[in-house]
């Protein structure tokens, strides 16, 4: 009976032990973190393995599929990891411009030995490649191979130096080949910079150039001012005029880009939007220990803002004691994230502590209550003088100045 019982006991084991690789065809082989498929005519698509059987995969190599024709827009969406792909001696006709839109660590690619004639540089704008390999594939010498050329000779990646193309039925070698009336598009911005105020306006105009004629367009998407848009031809170069009314404050800093595109490639450039505004205060929090003491606030303003500061409405003398730290950080724009910090404050520094910002266009202000200590002394005795016996005289006096030199030392 108990020998009965092992079988199904290591069978269950293994089951729990070894992946499931359920969507591993019969013609491959999957690992931890590679696909194989070497055994002919076994699949005709990349294998889509599941989510969690494709997270680590890193390498994928796969040879002798003459029924292995297209690499669509989802075949390598679950490899998200994935670096080195190997698709060669296949039917391979055709990559969707979008079929490595996930992977954004893909950087060898081997697509030598099948029968592509076109390969858009869309196919590769999203990843850090390194090196391509594409020899000994029928691809026509036209516009669409213009990016290639140019990559090539640049000496930007390891390209083959044997790379061919095809022209009337002759194999040319590509680095030689003249292509005419392809030129990746040049864009412009005018005016380089502007500056205007909060609900002022803004016109930018997009000149591009390019053979054959490219598309243009503004990446809007983000704008938060309204915009209109106005287009135009003058010669060879096309317009396309931005027009920004009534413009937010939140559009200040923000990366204002043309696009265009031809079959050759893609050009663009970029304008930083500068709009001025009053200063506001976004916050101002009431103390919190850290190594000192630090009231939190965050201002924002565009021009930068002077800051100062009011104790119990007494202008408040910064110190070494006493002290306003900025904190600087790109990812804020122009919001300034800061600290006033007190250096172990007393209940002789209770009180009220206000923000006083103010740039050419406004001015705000905020208060906040630091309580740091309870006052230790009789309650009945404002300047906390210790009560001593009356044959000491001198005693008094040395804690009154010991008082003032706590108040010296907080505020200056």
């Amino acid at each position: 009976m108990a020998d009965r019982m092992v079988a199904p006991v290591v069978v269950l084991l293994l089951v729990l032990v070894a992946p499931a690789w359920s969507g591993c065809p019969s013609a491959c082989r999957c690992s931890f973190a590679m696909l194989q498929c070497l055994e002919p005519d076994g699949i005709t698509s990349i294998p889509a393995l599941a989510a969690q059987e494709s997270e680590n995969v890193t390498e994928i190599y796969i040879e002798s599929q003459t029924n292995l024709e297209n690499i669509t827009d989802v075949d390598l969406a679950n490899y998200r990891e994935l670096k080195n792909l190997t698709v060669t001696y296949c039917g391979l006709m055709y990559i969707s411009e979008n079929a490595f839109q996930h992977n954004f660590k893909l950087q060898y690619v081997n697509l030598a030995s099948n029968f592509l004639m076109h390969i858009s540089w869309r196919v590769f704008q999203s990843v850090p490649l390194l090196s391509l390999i594409l020899r000994d594939n029928r691809l026509t010498c036209s516009c669409d191979i213009y990016w290639l050329q140019q990559w090539h000779r640049k000496r930007q990646s390891d390209i083959d130096s044997q790379q061919n193309c095809m022209y009337n039925g002759n194999s040319i070698q590509l680095d030689s080949f003249e292509m005419d009336n392809c030129s990746i598009p040049e864009v412009i911005i005018h005016p380089p910079t502007l500056t205007t105020q909060q609900g002022g306006n803004l016109t930018f105009t997009c000149v591009v150039t390019g053979v054959p004629i490219p598309t243009i367009r503004w990446r809007t998407e983000h704008l938060q001012s309204n915009w209109t848009l106005q287009r135009g031809i003058w010669g060879s170069s096309l317009e396309l005029i931005l027009y920004m009314r009534n413009v937010s404050s939140g559009d200040n800093l923000h990366n204002l880009t043309c696009e265009a595109e031809n079959r050759a490639g893609m050009g663009e450039a970029m304008v930083q939007l500068d709009i001025e505004f009053p200063v506001r205060i976004l916050f101002l929090k009431d103390p919190e220990p850290q190594h000192h003491w630090c009231f939190p606030f965050a201002v924002d303003s565009n021009p930068p803002a002077t800051i100062k500061w009011l104790y119990n409405n007494t202008p408040l003398t910064e110190t070494r004691y006493a002290y306003t730290e900025l904190i600087r950080d790109a990812a804020d724009g122009s919001v300034q994230h800061g600290c006033l910090f007190l250096n172990k404050p007393t209940h002789f520094n209770n009180g009220n502590y206000t923000l006083i910002v103010e740039n050419k266009l406004g001015r705000d202000q905020a208060t906040a209550n630091g309580m740091f200590m309870d006052n230790p002394f009789d309650p009945f005795d404002p300047e906390g003088i210790i009560p001593v016996l009356a044959d000491d005289p001198t005693a008094p006096t040395n804690q009154s100045t010991e008082t003032e030199k706590m108040e010296s030392r907080v505020f200056g």
